[in-house]
């Protein structure tokens, strides 16, 4: 019994080395592990905030790339909204200046259809003023001719011995007529020729002159059936 107890405390001395060698690799290993499990992990950090760090960079080139295009887009559309001022610029003063030369046509036009109304209505007159004066002379060389071979003066085919006269108020006034509202209502059409004596109030006058309105006194005689005025006296101006 003594001697397996001097064997058992020889074995435990030769084992002692041998589980304290065992020990210390165990507690080395691991604090080795405790050690390096903190490293992989700050290794394992910096790279996921190194992977962020790379996304947010192509993240932010993306971003710029972006803005530029949008720079280059709203360059552009000022640029095309400028030549869209410009051209309604030109166009509003283009269509200015056609208004304003339609304008000046429009009155040219006018003042020459005056003109032209105004130069017929005087080339009427005096067509009606020179076929009255034609008439009156044919007629006053058919009264001489008739007094001569009669040896008296005779008066024109139809024209009255005497003269008329009428009083009243003008109707119309016409080139070469005018038409005179007598006592009764009885209208009077009488020709004006340039021998036709016209006075305003004592005044020389002419047809031109005349208004529908005016009171007047005319003093005509007949030739071929028509009243032929030999004077138009105006009595008073009022129309």
């Amino acid at each position: 019994m003594r001697g397996q107890t001097i064997l058992l405390a020889a074995a435990w001395l030769l084992a002692a080395p041998a589980c304290k060698q065992e020990r210390d690799r165990t507690e080395t290993k691991t604090t080795v592990e405790t050690t390096a499990k903190p490293v992989e992990q700050a290794q394992e950090r910096a790279a996921n905030a190194l992977e962020t760090a790379e996304k947010s960079q192509e993240k932010a080139r993306d971003e710029q790339k972006d803005v530029s295009s949008a720079r280059e887009e709203v360059a552009e559309k000022a640029g095309e909204l400028q030549e869209a001022q410009a051209k309604l610029t030109k166009e509003s003063a283009e269509a200015t200046q056609a208004q304003q030369t339609a304008n000046q046509q429009g009155a040219q036009a006018a003042q020459t259809a005056t003109a032209a109304q105004a130069e017929a209505t005087q080339e009427l007159h005096e067509q009606a003023a020179t076929k009255t004066e034609i008439v009156t002379k044919t007629e006053t060389d058919t009264q001489k001719v008739s007094g001569t071979e009669t040896g008296t003066a005779a008066p024109a085919a139809g024209a009255a011995a005497t003269s008329q006269t009428v009083e009243g108020r003008v109707q119309q006034v016409g080139a070469d007529k005018i038409v005179v509202e007598g006592p009764g209502g009885k209208a009077t059409e009488v020709m004006v020729n340039p021998s036709t004596a016209i006075t305003y109030d004592g005044n020389q006058g002419k047809i031109a002159d005349l208004y529908a309105g005016h009171q007047v006194k005319v003093t005509y005689g007949m030739q071929n059936g028509k009243a032929m005025a030999e004077r138009v006296e105006v009595v008073t101006l009022q129309k």
